[in-house]
């Protein structure tokens, strides 16, 4: 880094969502599907993913996290603005 520039720090995103019961997995799929595509088009980059507990609950409800960061402020306001422009992805939180 050459003196006076300051790389831009990033600014994390979290998607904490709650499977219904038995349909984790279905919601890992569809996410990374449907909804980090879009995710990826908006500047946003996804660093890590867990699934609680670390197995898929049959009949119980598994939590997935996504951590995405942005390119500090101004990208996080990109994302922001870019969404809300976006009839699909409106839908895909409805759903």
């Amino acid at each position: 880094m050459s003196a006076g520039s300051e790389a831009t720090p990033p600014v994390f995103v979290i998607d904490d969502l709650v499977a219904k019961p038995g349909r984790g997995e279905e919601l890992l799929r569809a996410y990374l599907a449907r909804y980090a595509p879009g995710a990826r088009e908006r500047g946003m980059t996804l660093v890590h993913q867990l699934v609680s507990p670390a197995y898929w609950l049959p009949d119980g409800s598994n939590r997935l996290l996504f951590v995405w960061t942005v390119a500090g402020a101004a990208g996080a306001w990109r994302m922001k603005h870019a969404g809300r422009q976006d009839p699909e992805l409106a839908a895909w939180w409805t759903e």
